[in-house]
């Protein structure tokens, strides 16, 4: 008797099951790579430590006349670049200022009488 003998069948002639692994990898690189973007863009803009010490460049902002704030035109953390209109000081003092300047003028104007000089002591 003839022994029944199996049909000749290949795997890899079309009964296999394409591979799922490229796909899969190529899924997880896709969010890989956006979750490398994203940290990137945040840890440009924010600064971690473990000892609470961030070393950075500070400017200090020098007023080359004192008085009193009026009004603040920027907002706290706002870049600021040169020429940029921070505070608004109050005039009232400044124009008290004047006035007395432009009276200590006057008078010394007249003290100096027609020919244009003060008398000197």
């Amino acid at each position: 008797m003839a022994q029944p003998t199996a049909p000749d069948t290949n795997p890899a002639e079309g009964n296999a099951k394409p591979s799922r692994a490229p796909y899969i990898l190529g899924i997880v690189a896709l969010i890989a790579i956006v979750w490398g973007g994203k940290t990137v863009l945040y840890n440009r803009k924010h600064a971690t430590t473990d000892n609470a010490q961030v070393d950075g460049t500070i400017v200090p902002v020098l007023a080359k006349v004192g008085g009193y704030v009026a009004s603040v035109r920027v907002v706290e953390n706002q870049a600021a670049k040169g020429g940029d209109l921070l505070v608004v000081l109050d005039t009232a003092e400044y124009a008290l200022r004047v006035a007395q300047a432009e009276a200590e003028l006057a008078a010394a104007a007249a003290a100096a009488g027609a020919r244009g000089q003060a008398d000197a002591a």
